[in-house]
């Protein structure tokens, strides 16, 4: 009954259970770090177009639109507000899009001082290693399925001790968790479709 990526949402969810909330970032024409997940606006707001060709104050305009198209009253939050809301509240994986600066989502997440509350989200080990330089000090989700994905991250420097491992949508072999688990690195699955 709420849009995703809204504050709104993560407000509902919290109030019932402790949650770890994920968000999805992306960048505005004018440079606005906000909270969506697609490329285009259509799906999710009342308006049409691409994202990163509107200025924030043209997405701000919009209203947020529930699973089922049904138009709500919630507006498209700022990266800065969802960080606020999360700080010293619960734990946010962000996902950040396409196009988003690295450098620019690591200030403002500085300027929020939320560092304790946020895992980035990466999807391969060179992105993992460009967050990390930016920000050593950051919990990382990486994908790690295999030793080969383990040891590749390990090459590039990340530290066991700031990778979560996001192990896929299906659950791998006990022995696998054991041996992530043996490096002190927490372990997370995705649910989606199984």
């Amino acid at each position: 009954d709420y849009p995703e990526n809204s504050l709104e949402a993560f407000e509902h969810t919290f109030n019932r259970q402790f949650a770890i909330i994920e968000f999805d970032v992306s960048m505005t024409l004018d440079s606005i770090l906000v909270l969506m997940h697609d490329r285009t606006v259509d799906r999710t707001t009342t308006g049409t177009g691409v994202l990163a060709s509107m200025t924030f104050e043209e997405v701000r305009k919009l209203r947020l639109r529930r699973t089922d198209g049904t138009q709500t009253n919630s507006v498209v939050p700022t990266f800065t507000e969802a960080l606020l809301w999360i700080k010293n509240k619960t734990i946010a994986t962000v996902d950040f899009k396409k196009g988003v600066p690295i450098d620019k989502l690591i200030l403002e997440i500085r300027a929020a001082k939320a560092e304790k509350n946020v895992v980035v989200i990466t999807y391969s080990a060179e992105q993992a290693a460009e967050v990390h330089q930016y920000a050593p000090d950051l919990m990382l989700s990486v994908v790690l399925r295999n030793e080969e994905e383990l040891q590749r991250h390990l090459q590039l420097g990340i530290p066991a001790d700031r990778m979560i491992a996001f192990t896929g949508v299906t659950l791998l072999s006990p022995e696998w968790y054991e041996r992530l688990h043996q490096l002190n690195i927490l372990c997370i699955a995705g649910t989606m479709g199984n």
